[in-house]
């Protein structure tokens, strides 16, 4: 389920206008909490939900770090999925993600204890090794690719690469398809 296009799109508009200059200032991490926090609806939906978590965690302390700060910033061009300004990455309209519209995705709570996992694509939710270390926690193993042996295979929001894709589809492969909000859900 996802956010309704009228409170997506002022989400997104905000979240640009927020890394248009490449940096989020305190101010404007200050200004996308609050705004989430009026606007329920959006901030109780994925991709809204893991911002406003993120910000809450951010602002745990009562003050924003500059890795913070980079990590909100990442965090945000994943969401709009805007390239970073400060490297060679093609714009959005030039990236190749593949089409996962017609895998087998699963809507199931996933099991964590002893189940092996591969992530795959970019995720909203977190960076990679914090989501390495949700399934960690939870008692899963994170796989570097899928085998005979993975139990589920996780696509993140942010899009994934047909090479990626292609990796993980095989004869052989019986995992599950999870998307990251499925997964997301599974950790509360």
């Amino acid at each position: 389920m996802t956010v309704s296009d009228n409170q997506l799109s002022p989400l997104l508009i905000l979240c640009r206008k927020l890394i248009e200059d490449g940096v989020v200032h305190e101010g404007e991490a200050r200004e996308l909490r609050q705004w989430l926090a009026v606007n329920k609806q959006a901030a109780s939906r994925f991709p809204g939900a893991q911002i406003a978590a993120r910000l809450d965690r951010i602002f745990a302390d009562g003050v924003i770090s500059n890795e913070e700060r980079e990590d909100l910033l990442h965090l945000l061009r994943k969401a709009t999925r805007e390239p970073s300004t400060t490297t060679s990455m093609p714009a959005p309209s030039q990236l190749q993600t593949a089409d996962i519209s017609t895998l087998p995705f699963s809507e199931e709570k996933p099991e964590f204890l002893n189940k092996n996992f591969v992530l795959l694509g970019n995720f909203v939710t977190g960076s990679r090794g914090w989501c390495q270390h949700q399934i960690a926690k939870r008692g899963g193993e994170v796989q570097l690719k899928a085998d005979s042996e993975t139990n589920y295979i996780v696509i993140g929001a942010g899009g994934i690469s047909p090479a990626e894709l292609e990796s993980a589809k095989s004869n052989e492969i019986t995992a599950v398809y999870l998307r990251e909000e499925t997964w997301v859900k599974a950790l509360a």
